[in-house]
């Protein structure tokens, strides 16, 4: 009790200009802290590139159709200064790849021309090349993915490749090609391999 009342009385017996002092002091040191906790708030739920980011993630949990719509709205909504903006293009692109959209084809060119370093440019490839193997554009399938980057694949999307430009070689009675990227899809002991001893 008597530490209070020394403290009280001390505060009181200051002069009018050490209390404001004080009162400043402490009035900026409050408004300094909650500044900082507002401005990490804003920081965190006010980020431009949040919306990417989730659908990034819904593509990633393959719930295509949500994120080609949260990406596409993305894209439109912000400006190309963005890091991300090219990932979304991708995301958005394979989105309607894995959807069966018709314009799927169109977006992953697009992106492919706009971007020819992207690391994603050879997946983007070669999903327009499963568009075209499946419509049975074969001349079309290997002048679009004999120029792919096998380093940049995983061993699935190898096989894969040589599958759909093995296929396309024999349809075209180029036979010798056809065995070459054929027998690579036999010795890999994939998905595909009993498909290419056809």
């Amino acid at each position: 009790m008597l530490m209070e009342d020394t403290f009280t009385t001390s505060i009181w017996s200051m002069r009018s200009k050490d209390k404001i002092t004080v009162f400043l002091i402490f009035t900026l040191w409050n408004f300094q802290f909650s500044y900082k906790v507002f401005a990490q708030k804003s920081v965190k739920f006010h980020d431009s590139a949040s919306p990417y980011y989730k659908g990034e993630e819904l593509y990633r949990q393959k719930v295509y159709a949500s994120a080609y719509m949260l990406l596409d709205e993305w894209i439109k909504n912000n400006l190309t200064n963005f890091p991300e903006f090219s990932d979304a293009h991708f995301y958005k692109a394979a989105s309607a790849f894995h959807l069966g959209h018709m314009n799927a084809f169109e977006l992953l060119r697009n992106f492919s021309v706009r971007w020819p370093e992207h690391p994603y440019k050879n997946r983007a490839d070669l999903m327009a090349g499963e568009i075209m193997f499946r419509s049975g554009k074969f001349k079309q399938v290997i002048n679009l993915l004999q120029d792919i980057d096998f380093n940049q694949l995983t061993s699935e999307e190898v096989e894969s490749l040589n599958f759909m430009v093995g296929y396309s070689y024999f349809q075209i009675k180029q036979y010798d090609r056809a065995i070459h990227h054929l027998d690579m899809v036999v010795t890999s002991n994939g998905t595909r391999s009993t498909d290419a001893r056809y």
